[in-house]
């Protein structure tokens, strides 16, 4: 392969994360366990300080932005160098829920996992605060032992799981001064448990949307809780929420909403060229097994891997996410109407899905099957991302996996959703997502992250920065597809 004259001083940097890597390890352990709950207000502004200490230990300048919610961390570690980074990274977490955690979230607990060995446990230890400290623990070992390859801009929000409010208007704001990258990379653990990566050249858009059915809006509902007794009488929220969702789906759980999915694209030969390639490394019984599942929706055994995957990547989603009516931790023993019902639904976008077509026809439909009655909320809401294949900081993450024995599965697309359109439809940059190293249980309990491909992830890292800094001027890159 050319084009790539790595520095050797990363075989330096890769000694020095070694040697230093119980110091690491530990000042990740403190980072998680300080809690960083976006939807509850519980210990942002603490880790914004800490995650802006971590970029001025790396020899960088940061402040706190104002959010909406909550600030945003913005940092600049400038070098001098000819090429530019821009890291989009997040600090907030998910709240840790009720029961099911065998460990205090926030005690970043060792020990060993089945599959996996030792492993470090706790709220983030995957999405996305172990990635995050492993990133700056690589960026500070590469400032102690040599200096930085490249020059890096660092965005770094506490609000990613609650629908990222902030940081589009800084991206616009700011343009000028972000579009001094060349690409962008969000740096994350992609390996799997046996050490295949899995990697993206996108994601999906995510809404959150709220539907509500209050006493006030039906006339012969209640407007405050009653007596079920009244029963007879008076008609019920709760139901009449259910009765709305079930005109959302179907019962083998078909979307159907009208136009729903018309603006979608079918995959293009790009796409198609590289899911042909998944589909030969990868079997339903693979996804069962991600998934927790004993059988997959709509495949009667008969369906093939690739139209598995076109489905899990193409197709746009509506979730119900949850419901609340009445008192939600009881067990109905208060014998009550609600007053109101609430439920919370997400919608994963795809090429060419945008936010403000799809909420309009989620709101036709309803109005259509005569529940004009219930109150539809836009939470949060951003679009999806593509890149294509043929973008040199493509090859250039592909030739960092490389130097560490890892051939990566390409795929067109990540089924989840994170706000890279800030990347590419907005300002133009084609961007990857990268790093060794492997985590599970995210938003679920006992969420961990492996200690050794932490420490692998550190290295993988610096193997990237080196490897953007010596790449020139590729053109096409050295990917056949």
């Amino acid at each position: 392969m050319t084009g790539f004259p790595v520095d050797p001083a990363l075989a330096r940097v890769h000694r020095y994360i070694d040697t230093r890597f119980d110091a690491h390890l530990e000042r990740t352990r403190a980072f998680l366990r300080q809690p960083s709950i976006s939807a509850e207000d519980h210990g942002i502004h603490e880790t914004a300080l800490m995650v802006q200490a971590m970029i001025e230990a790396a020899g960088g300048k940061a402040e706190l932005i104002a959010g909406k919610r909550h600030p945003l961390v913005y940092g600049e570690i400038d070098r001098g160098k000819p090429k530019t980074l821009l890291i989009y990274g997040m600090y907030d977490t998910q709240p840790v829920g009720g029961g099911g955690w065998t460990v205090d979230p926030f005690s970043a607990t060792l020990r060993d996992e089945p599959g996996v060995g030792e492993a470090l446990i706790g709220r983030g230890a995957l999405n996305s605060k172990g990635p995050l400290a492993g990133m700056m623990e690589a960026f500070r070992a590469i400032a102690e032992c040599d200096e930085l390859p490249v020059n890096l801009i660092l965005t770094i929000e506490g609000e990613e799981e609650i629908g990222s409010a902030t940081l589009p208007a800084f991206y616009r704001e700011h343009r000028a001064r972000l579009m001094q990258a060349t690409a962008g990379v969000d740096f994350y653990f992609t390996q799997e448990a046996n050490g295949v990566v899995e990697v993206g050249l996108g994601a999906k858009g995510m809404m959150h949307l709220g539907l509500s059915c209050s006493g006030g809006a039906l006339a012969c509902s209640p407007r405050i809780d009653v007596h079920s007794s009244a029963a007879p009488l008076v008609a019920s929220p709760a139901w009449r929420l259910v009765q709305a969702l079930a005109a959302l789906k179907d019962r083998g759980e078909r979307i159907l909403v009208p136009g729903f999915a018309d603006s979608v694209v079918a995959p293009g030969p790009e796409d198609l060229a590289l899911m042909a390639r998944y589909s030969r490394r990868v079997s339903r019984q693979d996804f069962m097994r991600r998934y927790g599942a004993e059988s997959l929706r709509g495949d009667d055994g008969l369906c093939a891997p690739d139209e598995l995957i076109a489905r899990l990547l193409f197709e746009p989603t509506l979730n119900l996410a949850a419901m609340t009516a009445g008192e939600p931790e009881s067990r109905g023993d208060k014998t009550i109407i609600p007053g109101e019902a609430h439920a919370y639904l997400d919608v994963r976008l795809v090429p060419e899905m945008e936010v403000e077509e799809t909420v309009a026809r989620i709101r036709r439909h309803l109005d259509a099957e005569g529940f004009d009655d219930v109150a539809l909320t836009v939470y949060e809401a951003y679009s999806w991302s593509k890149v294509s294949p043929n973008e040199p900081v493509v090859e250039t993450m592909l030739h960092a996996y490389r130097q560490h024995g890892i051939e990566p599965l390409l795929i067109p697309s990540m089924p989840w959703s994170s706000p890279y359109y800030l990347f590419d439809r907005l300002l133009g940059l084609p961007y990857v997502i990268y790093g060794l190293g492997h985590g599970g249980r995210a938003h679920a309990p006992d969420e961990y992250c492996s200690v050794q491909g932490l420490r692998e992830f550190e290295k993988s890292v610096a193997t990237f920065l080196y490897t953007f800094a010596a790449q020139g001027n590729l053109g096409a890159p050295d990917f056949q597809i």
